[in-house]
């Protein structure tokens, strides 16, 4: 966890979205070679993908950005909510991934067996010494997956499975709660990016809403890779700036000339 967090905070730009949505969906650039070339030019941490991608990944994006392999998945064709395991620790071992990261969504009627699949993972990557990101999403009956509360459950949950690190929601009542699902998690908790926000000053309020309530930084995909190169670039590092060195929203807009 120390390699992967170096200054204390990440960023993790995610891209297991292909698997889930596929290609089109975003009527954007999707191929591994576009982002990883944002990854290493935006400056992230690491980056989220699952196995297929990790294979083709050049040496030089080992040297410059960790690795995540994403265990599980789901594609949008299928109407049932349940992860299912798509990869293996020894996948990871063979891909020499830094972690691993696995989905439990929480509430539902699948939520038994991804809970059980996700402690089998977990069990076998500790055996190895991989650091676990649990993303751990709710979703409840009656829909409401972003309410705070539902939230503060999901990543107490992935504390209490072990996670080293967790990435969820941020939640619809603000920083507020979010420093309320923060501090009832005793693993650092890392904010999904969400939905598209066309401004890039509104990515940068949410980071820096997610730092001031003690996240742990931000775990961004689409946010990113849909806009063009230069912009994608520019925006992840005022990211950096915002969650590593506690920069402004406000300042980091002006520094990289954003809107």
């Amino acid at each position: 966890m120390r390699y992967l967090l170096k200054s204390g905070n990440m960023i993790i730009l995610a891209f297991d979205h292909g698997f889930e949505h596929g290609p089109a969906v975003y009527n954007v650039d999707m191929s591994p070679k576009r982002i990883m070339n944002l990854a290493i030019k935006g400056g992230v941490d690491a980056l989220m993908v699952n196995k297929g991608i990790a294979k083709h990944l050049p040496q030089k994006i080992r040297k410059d950005v960790k690795m995540i392999i994403k265990l599980t998945g789901r594609t949008s064709l299928n109407p049932l909510m349940v992860q299912s395991l798509t990869g293996t620790v020894e996948d990871a071992i063979e891909l020499d991934a830094d972690a691993i990261a696995a989905t439990v969504y929480i509430g539902n009627e699948y939520e038994d067996e991804m809970l059980a699949q996700f402690s089998d993972l977990y069990t076998h990557a500790k055996r190895y010494g991989f650091p676990v990101l649990g993303i751990i999403y709710p979703r409840p009956s009656d829909g409401k997956r972003y309410k705070g509360e539902y939230i503060r459950y999901a990543a107490r949950v992935g504390s209490e499975l072990g996670c080293d690190f967790i990435k969820t929601y941020y939640p619809k009542e603000g920083k507020g709660m979010f420093k309320r699902v923060v501090d009832d998690a005793f693993a650092p908790v890392v904010a999904a990016g969400g939905t598209v926000m066309k401004k890039d000053s509104d990515v940068l309020r949410r980071a820096e809403d997610v730092m001031a309530a003690g996240g742990a930084g931000m775990a961004i995909g689409r946010n990113v890779w849909t806009r063009n190169d230069d912009d994608a670039i520019r925006l992840l590092k005022a990211l950096n700036d915002v969650i590593k060195r506690n920069m402004s929203a406000k300042m980091s807009v002006k520094k990289w000339g954003l809107k």
